[in-house]
């Protein structure tokens, strides 16, 4: 059997691979380390990765007057520091001018913890929606033939941890089309102060005017080799650039995209996927968040940071818009101008117009660095790569495969062992077949023997416990590795004792660590360690703010990183996927689970375990108080389980839950005691309130449902805590109120809004309501197309009463501009099956069926859409009714109408409808409508004035905000049309009423 080492191109490499497995046969060749790319094996061989500082020797003659260290002759890049010399991948040595010298790197010591302050220019890209031709310009693979608009840069530096307040704001603008601009301007450069007007605007900012989009792409391509930043950012910054890279090409400026760092090198963006579209229909759960498309750049010298990309990674949004990630990360709302109102206030007369149109433009590329700061974004990067030795530009790039590959590959290196390319041939290639251990609290039964009988609600105290990184701690102390897996036990036993021999579980035998240690239990304890480092110097007082921020992004990176290794060990898509590795942690997983049960049920006979889930254990405290609870768990009972546990494999007491609404497997709720101190009562807030798997949490429901269960959960809780019952009434009047509410068409659209991840594109198995609408959204507008991964809102609008459910999805916006009628009845069946899977553990199931029958029928509200005008014939009630009462008026009544509407031109006469009874009673007729109108002028008035307030410049300005994730723009938006709604019926009614007052 032969061995394959490269150490030349891979290109070299396959040329003598392929030679040899045509002599020796495929099976007789294994390959290692022939997927490894050049950084990395760099990174291998030099010890020098992404993000580290290096210390080079001065070398009389080889530095200019300045101190920069370049080569003779011309500069091959536009560094500040360029360095030419020959890497000796054999002897591992730097050869510079001639002499062999050190280069040493440094990265973990406190001094070298701070971060370099590095240029960071913030990009955002707004187009002008021009007339589109031909609507196929999409399927010939074209570019969209609108052109840009406007180029917004930031400009500031990560200094030390954290980014400063001084920013330059440079806004370029395309004037075709803007002529009254450009003559009132009066040159091709600008400056927009602080005044603009007469009015205040949110700062200042360099305006630069150009003629055409020629010479706005030049400016661009320019202004970035002048500013060099090293690090370039935005929302969708990779398709900004890829935009301005398809404009160029079809305006043909061939030298566009040079504003690289290595000279004569033009940039390019390409699209990149998770997973493939095969493997994603295979696997659609394993998938279901981690499956995005997205873009690459290559920009060689400059990192390109996709903050989208960030944000999809750490954040779990219902959506990812910039006024979401607004809200969710920084905490407040984010004013958005579609296009058509950009265009509009660029073609006004006045120029507060003007400067509201480019701070609009401006706003996503100042939004991009303040989050930047608040997640710590620059720190956490160059953390990652420090971790991982990946290059600055692959960490959020490449996934967690690459990551882990890269890591192990380079622990590997430095103990003189190759990782192979891959494990076909080598280990068991099969499906993991076993799991981890989960307690289910549902009641046991013959389909289901292994249930406990634990579900509903526990009013006791419950401590929950937690095992310290269980997976990566039994992989340390039991040596688990690709590395010291025996593959024939049986032939290994006459050269090793039993006692060098480790066997799992599932019947695995690996060899222990007194033989030999293994690379990931080596990699995962140095990962560990250093964690442990980091965060005890996170508890020293003179650690700066800056050092801070890094030493918590490193602290971070570690325990990404070690958490991250077992999922790459049994993956099944990884290369290296070993079953004997995960079912054995697997294995040893379930077993320390039993045992610590088992000690709780043994040693401490007065506990109860109700649920235990993987890593967690959950253990009841009858008949005790709270902090009673807390105490004995904290100080008794987690040490004295440690004593009998392995010195790695250790349990920490992580909160106490009173009480407890066990549901399911991975569904409970409870509220987390927070001890006040001496003297004070416990404290129960939102804060507290902890919920796992149920509906409340998951980002596909929709924020009536989310907020509807949270209620009654706080009453369930809240009740069962203080008396030890829940005050079903309560409940059941909460629910009433919801359903009613709901049912009367009282509920903004927001509240009423789903969403789902498109997670593959084309066809669907099912008719699913998100994909039926992208598919019509993109049919609608060829410009909108929606990528792998994109979240879509929806909600369910009334359709012919056979249409199936998929067609009734309608895009949240457009509903909400056509006033379209909601399908309410639909919504309550949506809603039901949740809330009775949660409160048939509280009430017999019928009673909270029961709930959500209401003995009315759904108010209408707007139009339906979808429904023909003979449907509406056949369907809606064609006589009069009263005005007031809605009662229907006598044929005769109807008759004489006809005849006086049509002598009269078609004008109804006054008074005609309206009944006997109210007749009588004009001011009961009147009132209701004045007071209902009043109503909507007020709730329209309190939005309007919030949304005054969020928008950038003066409260005065006219509120042009769409925000599509917002919930004062819906508000708003539905009571000005009810109010106008309001306002004809109070002015039909007073003509009604005109002669009898």
């Amino acid at each position: 059997m032969l061995r394959v080492y490269p150490t030349t191109q891979r290109s070299a490499t396959n040329r003598i691979v392929a030679a040899f497995q045509a002599v020796l046969g495929k099976s007789n060749v294994i390959l290692y380390d022939t997927q490894v790319d050049v950084s990395t094996r760099f990174s291998m061989d030099s010890g020098i990765r992404g993000g580290d500082w290096l210390e080079v020797p001065v070398i009389e003659g080889a530095a200019n007057s300045h101190g920069d260290h370049k080569m003779r002759g011309s500069r091959k890049s536009a560094c500040d520091i360029e360095l030419a010399c020959t890497w000796d991948q054999k002897k591992r040595e730097v050869t510079y001018f001639g002499r062999t010298i050190q280069i040493h790197s440094f990265a973990e010591s406190q001094r070298w913890s701070a971060l370099p302050p590095l240029k960071i220019v913030s990009l955002s890209v707004e187009r002008h929606r021009a007339p589109v031709p031909d609507s196929q310009w999409r399927d010939r693979g074209q570019e969209c033939p609108d052109p840009i608009r406007m180029i917004s840069m930031v400009t500031t530096y990560e200094n030390g941890g954290h980014l400063p307040h001084s920013r330059t704001k440079v806004l370029m603008l395309n004037l075709t089309g803007l002529e009254k601009l450009a003559d009132k301007a009066g040159g091709s450069t600008g400056k927009t102060t602080r005044k603009v007007g007469g009015l205040r605007v949110g700062g200042s900012w360099v305006t630069r005017l150009y003629k055409d989009e020629a010479a706005l792409l030049q400016a661009f391509d320019d202004f970035m080799i002048q500013e060099d930043p090293s690090l370039v950012t935005g929302f969708e910054v990779g398709e900004s650039l890829r935009v301005l890279l398809g404009r160029a090409e079809a305006l043909k400026m061939r030298t566009f995209g040079t504003f690289s760092r290595r000279r004569g090198e033009m940039i390019s963006v390409k699209s990149q996927q998770s997973y493939g579209a095969k493997w994603v229909k295979d696997k659609p759960r394993m998938s279901a968040t981690t499956n995005q498309e997205g873009t690459e750049v290559h920009c060689p010298g400059r990192v390109v940071l996709d903050l989208m990309r960030v944000i999809q990674m750490s954040e779990a949004l219902r959506l990812y818009t910039l006024g979401d990630i607004s809200m969710h990360v920084l905490g407040r709302t984010f004013e958005v101008l579609d296009t058509g109102s950009v265009e509009a206030l660029l073609t006004e007369e006045d120029s507060t117009g003007w400067a509201r149109a480019m701070e609009a433009g401006l706003s996503p590329a100042v939004l991009a660095l303040d989050v930047i700061a608040k997640k710590n974004a620059v720190a956490e990067l160059v953390e990652i790569a420090r971790v991982t030795g990946m290059s600055l530009a692959h960490v959020y790039i490449r996934g967690q495969m690459a990551r882990v590959t890269s890591m192990l590959q380079i622990h590997a290196s430095r103990q003189g062992v190759v990782v192979p390319t891959s494990t076909e041939g080598l280990l068991d290639k099969a499906a993991l077949v076993k799991s981890a251990l989960l307690l289910d609290p549902s009641q046991p039964s013959p389909s289901n023997p292994e249930g406990i009988g634990t579900v509903g609600l526990h009013t006791n105290p419950v401590a929950v416990l937690d095992f310290r990184s269980l997976y990566p701690s039994i992989m340390i102390h039991h040596n688990l590795c690709y590395s010291t897996l025996i593959r024939n036990p049986s032939e290994t036993r006459t050269c090793l004792s039993k006692d060098g021999i480790f066997s799992t579980p599932i019947g695995a035998c690996f060899v222990k660590s007194e033989v030999r240690r293994g690379v990931i239990p080596s990699l995962l304890a140095d990962l560990l360690e250093a964690r442990s480092q980091a965060q005890k110097m996170l508890k020293e007082p003179y650690v700066s703010e800056g050092q801070r921020r890094v030493l918590d992004a490193r602290q971070k990176a570690f325990k990404l990183a070690a958490n991250a290794v077992y999922g790459f060990t049994g993956a099944t898509v990884n290369s290296l996927f070993s079953r004997e590795i995960g079912d054995s942690v697997l294995a040893l997983g379930r077993e320390y689970m039993s045992h610590v049960i088992s000690l709780v049920g043994k040693d401490h006979p007065e506990l109860k375990v109700v649920y235990g889930d993987t890593d967690s254990v959950f253990v009841e405290y009858p008949a005790w108080t709270s902090e009673a609870a807390e105490t004995h768990s904290k100080e008794l009972l987690t040490p004295a389980l440690n004593k009998k546990l392995p010195s790695r494999v250790q349990l920490k007491h992580e909160k106490v839950l009173a009480p407890l609404l066990l549901q399911h497997i991975r569904r409970y709720a409870g509220y987390e005691y927070v001890n006040g101190g001496p003297g004070e009562s416990p404290r129960f807030n939102r804060r507290s309130l902890h919920i796992k798997g149920m509906e409340a949490v998951a980002r596909n429901s929709m924020p009536f449902l989310v907020n509807m269960m949270e209620d009654t959960l706080a009453i369930i809780l809240t009740s069962g805590a203080s008396s030890g019952r829940v005050d079903l009434e309560a409940v059941k009047e909460t629910i009433r109120q919801r359903v009613a509410a709901l049912m009367t068409n009282k509920i903004d659209l927001y509240s009423l809004t789903w969403t789902k991840g498109l997670w593959r594109l084309g066809e669907y198995d099912a008719k699913l309501p998100h994909v039926h609408l992208v598919a019509k959204l993109e049919l609608q507008d060829p410009r909108r197309q929606f990528r792998v991964g994109e979240r879509v809102a929806y909600v369910f609008v009334q359709r012919e009463a056979s249409a199936p459910l998929y067609r009734k999805a309608e895009s949240p916006p457009l509903a909400l501009t056509n006033n379209m009628t909601l399908d309410l009845m639909e919504y309550l069946k949506q809603i039901r099956m949740p809330m009775v899977r949660m409160l048939q553990l509280v009430m017999p199931m019928a009673e909270a069926e029961e709930l959500f029958k209401p003995s009315y029928r759904a108010a209408p509200a707007g139009k339906v859409s979808g429904v023909s005008s003979i449907s509406h014939f056949f369907a809606i009630d064609t006589g009069l009714r009263c005005l007031n009462c809605r009662t229907k008026l006598p044929k005769s009544r109807e008759k004489n109408t006809k005849r006086h509407d049509r002598s009269q031109g078609g004008l109804e006469r006054p008074g005609t409808r309206l009944c006997a009874s109210c007749k009588d009673a004009p001011l009961k007729c009147i009132l209701p409508c004045q007071e209902a109108l009043r109503f909507c002028e007020t709730e329209h008035q309190k939005a309007y004035s919030h949304c005054s307030r969020c928008q950038r410049g003066s409260r005065h300005w006219k509120v042009l905000c769409f925000n599509e994730t917002c919930p004062v723009m819906y508000h708003r938006e539905r009571f000005a049309y009810e109010r106008e709604q309001a306002a004809l019926k109070v002015e039909e009614m007073e003509a009604a009423l005109s002669p009898y007052v």
